[in-house]
């Protein structure tokens, strides 16, 4: 084909530059192109140049030389300056007989040339001169502008080579001539020219090398003269055009029609005859036996990349596999890319001789997942092989090696995912610290694999907290410090990206702590992703345990727990932070304190001092404590349940210090008239009214005062009677120490009022008289201070009296002692015992520091217990210097600073103070009434005496057998002075302590056979009185003596019958809890002493004391002494006891009912009785109130009687005991209700299981109606219930919640509504709902198997309910059609209730679908409802209901049984193409790497053969040799013979 212009455009002609330069053959001037290449610039610059001769021009400085001097100057070329040429440089070429062109041709495709850019050429007598047009100058000699050229003819095809081998041949040159010059001889090569044009078969057009076989290499005449060309070979049939045949065809209508349907059928037999039929020639590389030598030869090939893959593929070593294979890799280093198709071409050839070797089917293909699961285990053997050797030489190589192929393996899909996936998650489950990091690096490659299957996701997340909790409590914690931090960077990023791998509620409580310290929870998006993974894990953890009471989820009861921790580390200021963040509302705050210290089921006047510390100091914070605590008063008619003398004793204190406003108060009470229709104010009024009487008068303005009078007068109550009464205690008190006031304070009191009253009833008067009397005893002990140095007779002064000390005598502390204990006035007692700690007593001294002691929680709450202990060390030091310390202060002071927290040092120093004066060998008088020690001493026998003075005077050390000797003498001499006076006694005591100090441990163990016997022995005083004197004398424990009444009584080898071992246990109660009289008798140093003993024993030994209380119960249940049977009666009903056991029921509840209420629980009726007498009276807590009729005038004590719950019947206790059940009463409620359900279960008569049946029957409709009256008591008293009676209680709710429940076939009907039944359905499942969730402890290990296919018929139903009919998932669920009644968003909103429930009751019994008595049919049924709840649209606009849904379904399928497992995949997979159920499950949507198969119209996923995906399989190249064959994609032959899949 010959290059035509245009038409249209006349071609110009073209002049020469010399008239020597021959034309072209085809009579005209060659024309070529040129585009100068500019930055920016769309100018082209096209010349046409003629050159003589063939020597290629040079461009210099802007001029063009050529070798016959023609030279042509190119102004502005390459600056970049010129508008119409930029900044290259054109090429210039030249060739023989034609013109040389200054550029390459444009290559098609690029922008057209412009006429008006086409250069100019001008010639002189110098030269000729380039120009462009618009840049000449006169001076150029240029006449006239040169006619533009029209753009040059486009190349012919064939006649330059395509561009990518004009880049190829400029690119080889460019080297060739960069490369230095071989030299050597070469054979040459004939090589076709890039030019040419290609055509198939790698064949090149026209272009045949002399071979000798060519009809070209023939020279004959024809081919001389003619030429040689190709014959077209033209059919014999065509002689002539067809046109005249087809003209008319084309001419009619379907010409057209028919010539498309020739192309149409010439195309389909070109596709048909090119595409490939052949079947696939597919063989892996064969495996041939090599020695040694070759196979290391061969191996070193495939090490080397320059050797290609098709020659290694011939033969493939035999012997190379598994585990040897990887070693092989590893220690060739083999590139990973080849070392893979190593593995491709074993493996390919190891499952094919699975089929060779005759097993078909399923056979081998059980065999081929057998030798891939091997495979994987060799490559997570060779891994962790490789890492385990970190440390050796190489070993950064080697495992990073190991690490990538290991990842190339796994990506090619060439190892068992699953397999592989479990074994990394276990590995960074359990290995070590120092080897985490590795684990780490490994993680970031798999971490995609691992977050989109909920199963490794969920033991991702677990690993990593666990080595996070690891790390951090390391001692190494520096040391781990960079892993810490990274573990924290990749929690923090899972949780944002996949929190559903922290739903964890099964390790959620172990881990949560951690979780929420690794994260920063001030980013938003962290914060929210923390919340909404702990109120998913909150969800799903069901209370499976017992409360006991315990339970922190309201505010009133964390605070209530924390006051009742409170003891003797007491910090007011850190105690009101926790206040006031517990709760906000001060006056919520404020009730819940006043209701605690006010409590009968709390002990001890300490909680009043501590409330009213915390109320003046919010009071001076600007809070109005007066308001809250008149609305309290205002409740307290509602709140029969308080101990009012509390609170008047709190208000009390408030008016002493000026803190409550009592003008306030009393134009409160008269603004609403609480006095108005009252004729009396008894001492059982309300607290609103009786405060009234009440009130501490010494503080108040004389205005206030005749107000109170006023208005107490308007009731009947008379305050000229309070004075007198006041006035006779005044006088009472002054009789028993005659010597302490003076003559002033007591004339008028005994002119005017001779007549006394007893000290009895001190306890019952009003806190008015109390408040008085206080105050009065408080300033005669500051009068007894010495102001100045008394004079003497002769008016000398007594020098040996120092100023400022208390006079005050041990008789007289002792009686204001307990004047001051009877009326709970321990802040006055706080100040008398700061006054007598200056006293040179030192009697008095350590009756303070016991004091303090005994009181040591209440003066801790008042803050003057250690400013007191600092007094008395004080004083302690200062007269130490003056003589020598006595035993007995130092003991006291010892056990005062051994119980105040921090007060380390001075008890040390104590210590050693007390060692010293052990080793004192003289006889020292260790006690006020030692002083007739040496009397005594002297008294008895001569022999006695001698052996006495000569053993402790001697301060040596002595033998066993003397010490024993000695102890007998000693015992059997104070044996026989039983009975005598008490300090006798102590004197025996004393001399045993003097013994103790020879050999401690043998004394004890002389001592301890010696109870033993004094046990066993029947006539002899009780325990309570020879014991003490021993126990103050230090020289017998409390604890000892305890410990041998248990052996006795525990002991099968001392069978005691029942009267002496009761008495050993009604004795030994008494040890510890007598000493109590409601008498008012003073407490001498001695029988003090002992009650600090006491005291100190049953707080440091709760165990202990609760088995003495327990024997004491059991044993006193039968046959006993009268007189022991009335000691215990009189103890178990004491204020020690009860005050103790209320102690321990409150503040340990386990110990409690480990040691004391289970044991007895199990007792039969007659012999818990006992108990349940004890725990009626501390329910009632009638006698913590200690009200008066009227103790004004006689003072007579009158106790509020209350019915008593034992005489009531087992169904009204229950009832009883759950309305008083409250915050407070909570402990006793639950016990009270053990005893009532265990003497039903234990009744010997024939209908116990109908009346055990009758009380739980009660008991649950009583929980209804406390749940409908918001009393939420019930839910801590079901779960201190026994496992049997809470069992029934549930299935009975259980069984009320699912008959109201209407899904079932019924509801499908399309008359049904469940609009009717929506009220009473949502009231039975607040009703019932909350009973299952708090008697959930009840379900046994393995479930309820028999629950399990109703719950899923129920869940089933609701689906269907819910499910619109092209839901495909729901009409699965059943044959049944779900017809649409209603709308699909009434129907959620009807059900949404119902969703929740079932989806609870599923949380709750999760054991029953885990374990192996559900079947996998039920498993799957529930699953598969709960996925349909998924997919309604209304579920999936709920966010709750969804992500609850989607919760449990997790939860569920966590332990679900792999059969189980596969039936919902199975079923999931075809249904529904949901990420989320993917994620549940683990499995991928679709497979085959999305490849199908059509067959008879159906498609089907197409399984790749992995292991035979080989780019180099054969040395042959085949049409159709692929792993993968063609002919299933209908390739076709390409021009190049290459297949193509179209």
């Amino acid at each position: 084909m010959t290059s035509r212009p245009s038409v249209g455009i006349q071609r110009p002609r073209q002049r020469s530059i010399s008239g020597s330069v021959p034309r072209p053959p085809n009579g005209g001037v060659q024309q070529s192109q040129s585009a100068a290449a500019a930055g920016g610039a769309s100018d082209r610059i096209i010349s046409d140049i003629a050159f003589d001769g063939g020597r290629p021009a040079t461009l210099s400085n802007g001029r063009l030389s050529t070798p016959h001097g023609l030279n042509i100057q190119l102004p502005a070329l390459g600056n970049g300056n010129s508008p119409e040429i930029g900044g290259g440089v054109p090429s210039l070429g030249a060739s023989d007989g034609s013109a040389p062109s200054l550029s390459k041709p444009a290559s098609r495709g690029r922008t057209g040339l412009r006429p008006n850019a086409l250069s100019q050429l001008s010639s002189t007598s110098g030269g000729v001169r380039l120009s462009t047009v618009g840049t000449s100058s006169p001076g150029d000699g240029v006449r006239a502008p040169r006619p533009q050229s029209p753009p040059p003819m486009p190349v012919r095809p064939g006649r330059q080579p395509p561009r990518q081998a004009r880049k190829a041949a400029s690119r080889s040159d460019a080297l060739a001539t960069a490369a230095k010059k071989d030299s050597r001889l070469k054979p040459y090569i004939l090589e076709a020219p890039p030019c040419a044009p290609h055509l198939r078969n790698e064949k090149y057009a026209d272009f045949f090398p002399w071979m000798g076989n060519h009809p070209e290499d023939i020279l004959t005449e024809q081919t001389t003269r003619q030429g040689f060309y190709d014959k077209t070979q033209v059919s014999q049939n065509e002689h002539t055009t067809a046109r005249p045949t087809l003209w008319p065809v084309f001419k009619r209508q379907s010409g057209v029609q028919v010539l498309s349907s020739l192309f149409v059928s010439v195309l389909e037999q070109r596709q048909s005859h090119g595409r490939i039929t052949t079947a696939s020639t597919f063989k892996p590389p064969p495996r041939v036996t090599l020695t040694d030598t070759k196979r290391e030869a061969w191996l070193r090939d495939l090490a080397n990349p320059g050797v290609p893959l098709r020659r290694l593929s011939r033969t493939i070593p035999h012997g190379i596999r598994g585990k040897a294979l990887l070693e092989q890799c590893l220690s060739k280093n083999i590139p990973t890319g080849r070392a893979v198709w190593l593995a491709r071409c074993v493996g390919a050839n190891e499952i094919r001789a699975f089929k060779r070797k005759g097993a078909g089917g399923a056979f081998a293909m059980g065999g081929e997942v057998k030798w891939i699961r091997d495979w994987t285990a060799f490559v997570e053997q060779f891994v962790d092989i490789v890492i385990g050797n970190c440390g050796e030489k190489d070993w950064k190589a080697k495992i990073s090696y190991a690490v990538r192929l290991s990842a190339h393996l796994f990506s090619e899909h060439l190892l068992d995912r699953e397999h592989y996936l479990d074994w990394f998650t276990a590995q960074l489950e359990t290995c070590s610290l120092e080897r985490l990091p590795m684990w780490l690096l490994m993680l970031q490659i798999y971490w995609q694999e691992l977050v989109q299957h909920r199963r490794y996701g969920r033991r991702l997340a677990e690993a990593l907290l666990k080595k996070l909790q690891l790390a951090s409590a390391s001692e190494d914690k520096e040391v781990f410090a960079p892993i810490t931090q990274r573990i924290s960077d990749l929690v923090t990023t899972l949780i944002i990206s996949n929190r559903e791998c922290f739903v964890i509620p099964k390790v959620w409580a172990d881990y949560r702590s951690t979780l929420e310290s690794s994260i920063d929870r001030a980013k938003p998006n962290v914060a929210s992703a923390f919340e909404n993974v702990r109120r998913r894990n909150d969800r799903l953890s069901p209370p499976m345990h017992r409360r006991n009471g315990k339970s922190g989820d309201m505010p009133k009861r964390q605070l209530i727990q924390i006051l009742d921790a409170m003891r003797t580390n007491v910090d007011v200021d850190h105690l009101s932070n926790v206040c006031t963040s517990i709760i906000k509302d001060r006056g919520a705050l404020v009730q819940v304190l006043l209701e605690w210290a006010s409590s009968p089921y709390r002990v001890g006047a300490s909680r009043v001092y501590l409330v009213v510390r915390l109320l003046r100091r919010w009071n001076r914070g600007g809070m109005d404590t007066d308001e809250f605590i008149l609305d309290f008063l205002s409740r307290s008619r509602r709140n029969t349940g308080i101990c009012s003398h509390n609170i008047y004793l709190l208000v009390a204190e408030l008016v002493r210090s000026r803190h409550f406003s009592v003008t306030r108060y009393l134009r409160w009470l008269m603004a609403r008239g609480a006095l108005g229709g009252y004729q009396t104010l008894d001492p059982d009024e309300a607290c609103d009214r009786r405060l009234l009487a009440e009130l501490a008068l010494g503080s108040l303005p004389t205005h206030v005062k005749n107000l109170r009078k006023m208005l107490l007068e308007g009731v009947g109550f008379s305050v000229q009677d309070e004075q007198q009464c006041i006035h006779r205690v005044k006088h009472t008190i002054s009789a028993l120490l005659p010597d302490f006031f003076g003559p002033a304070d007591l004339s008028e009191s005994n002119e005017q009022y001779p007549m006394e009253c007893s000290l009895d009833s001190l306890k019952l008067l009003s806190r008015t008289i109390k408040s008085e009397i206080s105050l009065w005893l408080r300033r005669q002990v500051s009068l007894h201070v010495v102001q100045g140095v008394p004079v003497g007779p002769n008016n000398w002064r007594d020098l040996t009296i120092e100023v400022g000390i208390s006079a005050i005598t041990a008789e007289q502390f002792t009686v204001i002692r307990r004047i001051l204990e009877d009326f709970e006035d321990f802040s006055i007692l706080a100040d008398v015992l700061k006054m007598a700690s200056s006293s040179d007593n030192s009697i008095v001294l350590a009756s303070v520091a016991d004091t303090v002691s005994y009181h040591l929680e209440t003066l801790t709450a008042i803050g003057a217990a250690g400013e007191c202990f600092e007094v008395l060390l004080e004083r302690h030091r200062s007269l130490k210097v003056r003589r020598v310390a006595e035993k007995f202060l130092l003991v006291s002071l010892f056990n005062l600073a051994s119980a105040i927290p921090g007060k380390r040092e001075s008890m040390q120093h104590l210590a050693g103070e007390l060692a010293k004066c052990d080793q004192r060998t003289a006889v020292a008088a260790c006690s006020p009434v030692s002083d007739h020690m040496t009397d005594v001493l002297q008294s008895t026998d001569a022999d006695f005496n001698e052996d006495i003075e000569r053993l402790l005077s001697s301060g040596t050390s002595m033998d066993k057998h003397t010490l024993a000797r000695l102890f007998e003498t000693v015992l059997s001499r104070m044996e026989s002075a039983w009975g005598d006076s008490e300090p006798q006694l102590l004197n025996f005591g004393f001399l045993l302590a003097r013994l103790r100090t020879f050999d401690e441990r043998t004394f004890d163990d002389l001592m301890r056979k010696w109870i033993c016997r004094l046990l066993l022995t029947i006539s002899r005083p009780t325990l309570s009185q020879t014991l003490p004197p021993l126990v103050n004398s230090r020289c017998v424990a409390l604890s000892t003596a305890v410990s041998c009444s248990a052996d006795l009584l525990d002991s099968k080898v001392h069978e005691l019958d029942e009267i002496t071992a009761a008495n050993v246990a009604a004795e030994t109660l008494e040890l510890l809890f007598g000493g109590d009289s409601d008498r008012f008798s003073p407490v001498d140093y001695d029988s003090y002493h002992f009650r600090l003993e006491q005291q100190r024993f049953v707080a440091e030994n709760p165990r202990e004391t609760l088995s003495v209380m327990r024997r004491a119960i059991e044993r006193g249940s039968t046959k006993i002494k009268e007189i022991h049977q009335d000691i215990l009666g009189n103890l178990l009903a004491s204020v020690s006891f009860t005050s103790a056991l209320r102690g321990y029921i409150v503040r340990d509840t386990e110990i409690t009912h480990s040691c004391l209420i289970h044991p007895l629980t199990k007792l039969p009726p007659d012999g818990s009785w006992r108990l349940k007498q004890i725990m009626d009276r501390l329910l009632e807590g009638s006698n913590s109130n200690g009200t008066a009729a009227d103790y004004f005038i006689d003072l007579r004590y009158t106790t509020l009687t209350q019915a008593d719950l034992s005489e009531m019947d087992p169904e009204v206790q229950v009832t009883k005991v759950l309305q008083i059940a409250d915050e407070f009463s909570l402990p006793f409620c639950q016990i009270k209700l053990q005893l009532i359900f265990n003497s039903e279960k234990s009744s010997v008569s024939t209908d116990r299981t109908i009346g055990q049946i009758t009380v739980t029957t009660s008991f649950f409709h009583a929980i209804s109606s406390a749940i409908q009256n918001q009393n939420f008591a019930w839910a801590d008293l079901v779960s201190a219930l026994d496992d049997d009676v809470a069992r029934y209680i549930r299935e009975h709710a259980e069984e009320q919640l699912l008959n109201s429940a209407p899904f079932s076939k019924n509801c499908l009907t399309s008359n049904f509504q469940l609009s009717q039944c929506q009220e009473t359905d949502e009231s039975s499942i607040r009703q019932f709902m909350p009973v299952i969730e708090n008697t959930s402890f009840s379900i046994p290990a393995t479930g309820v198997p028999a629950l399990a296919p109703i719950l899923v018929d129920k869940i089933n139903g609701l689906a269907q309910y819910i499910s619109f009919r092209d839901n495909d998932v729901g009409r699965a669920l059943s044959d049944d059609a779900c017809v649409q009644r209603q709308t699909g968003a009434e129907q959620f909103c009807e059900a949404r209730l119902w969703i929740i429930m079932f989806l609870r009751l599923v949380v709750i019994h999760r054991n029953m679908f885990q374990s192996g008595k559900t079947s996998s049919w039920d498993q799957s049924r529930l699953i598969i409802s709960i996925c349909s709840l998924l997919q309604n649209e209304h579920v999936q606009r709920d966010e709750f209901i969804s992500e609850y849904a989607y919760d449990v379904a997790t939860y569920i399928v966590d332990e679900l049984s792999e059969e189980a497992r596969a039936q919902c995949t199975k079923f999931l997979k075809d249904k529904t193409h949901e990420p989320k159920f993917q994620h549940l499950f683990g499995y991928q949507e679709g497979s085959g790497n999305g490849l199908h198969v059509v067959q008879r119209d159906k498609v089907s996923p197409f399984h790749v053969r992995r292991w035979e995906i080989l780019s180099e399989p054969t040395p042959n190249v085949g049409e159709n040799d692929t792993s993968l064959s063609l002919t299933l994609f209908r390739a076709r032959k390409s021009h190049s013979h290459r297949s193509t899949v179209r």
